[in-house]
């Protein structure tokens, strides 16, 4: 919930930039599900917004629905009673949230819908209640993980961290299926996955595999008229090294073409591995509709 509280509180700060936040747990019955609200106050409008970030949104019953609609009048409540915000304005006066007005629209912000959209929406129009569904795998472009073996205890950590900004990343430890043929598989990931994340180090790019997964990746973005697929995430310096000499030489100039993430172990550069990895986030931002 702590992963899902942060990202729904990123996503309504870059939707409001110059709003102040109000946030507030709320406890579901029956089974005490935590749901985090977060009111954004903009001064500058005069409106107030509201957001509830809920865990596997409609996964439980269609009651729980009816459960949140209450909630949207309870945020708001809170926020008048428990915030006053100072501002500088022209006459430097105080602005209070009794002031704001109440924004049309609900955001339900869930890292997993388990529900038609549609569904969702219907069931609170039934109560003339609008809301925005934001589903965390919508935010971003899904993600297939391209490395050998023995880099596996480090690429762990950074599908981890995909995973856990909300991008659906297919991995093979976690999303192999036994008996399926390995050529097949790694056919359907690069073709079937909106890009294409290369780990680059001497392990990852000395193996076989890896090097057609390269190749396969090369023909898709040729095919598709030059799109970029392939985003190569460096883990030591193996690639820019004199040792990088793969039997095509116009891979190692695809590669190196490109901007290339350079994450560090986060054993021993926390800050630099998460601000490295916040830069692929970036990267994997779904744009426009």
């Amino acid at each position: 919930m702590k992963t899902l509280t942060q990202n729904a509180r990123a996503y309504f700060q870059e939707k409001f930039p110059h709003a102040v936040l109000y946030e507030c747990d709320f406890l579901q019955p029956p089974d005490g599900l935590t749901v985090h609200a977060i009111a954004a106050l903009n001064f500058d409008t005069g409106v107030m917004h509201p957001l509830l970030a809920v865990p596997e949104l409609g996964g439980n019953a269609a009651n729980k629905l009816e459960y949140l609609m209450l909630l949207r009048s309870r945020i708001i409540a809170d926020a008048r009673s428990n915030i006053e915000v100072e501002l500088s304005s022209p006459k430097r006066q105080k602005r209070h949230s009794k002031n704001l007005v109440e924004g049309p629209v609900l955001t339900l912000y869930t890292d997993r819908l388990m529900l038609d959209t549609d569904i969702v929406i219907n069931k609170f129009d039934e109560v003339g209640m609008s809301i925005e569904v934001v589903a965390e795998e919508g935010l971003h472009q899904s993600v297939f993980i391209s490395f050998g073996g023995p880099d596996e205890t480090r690429v762990t950590e950074i599908d981890t961290f995909l995973k856990s900004r909300g991008v659906k990343t297919w991995f093979f430890p976690t999303n192999k299926l036994p008996g399926q043929k390995l050529h097949r598989m790694m056919h359907e990931g690069v073709n079937n996955h909106d890009r294409v994340l290369l780990v680059c180090s001497k392990s990852s790019l000395s193996r076989p595999g890896v090097l057609n997964e390269i190749e396969r990746v090369l023909e898709r973005e040729a095919r598709e008229g030059g799109s970029d697929i392939l985003i190569p995430l460096s883990i030591d310096d193996y690639l820019f090294s004199d040792a990088f000499t793969p039997d095509r030489p116009d891979i190692a100039e695809q590669i190196k073409s490109r901007v290339v993430a350079r994450v560090p172990d986060s054993t021993t550069n926390r800050d630099g591995f998460e601000r490295e990895m916040a830069q692929v986030i970036a990267a994997l931002k779904r744009v426009g509709p």
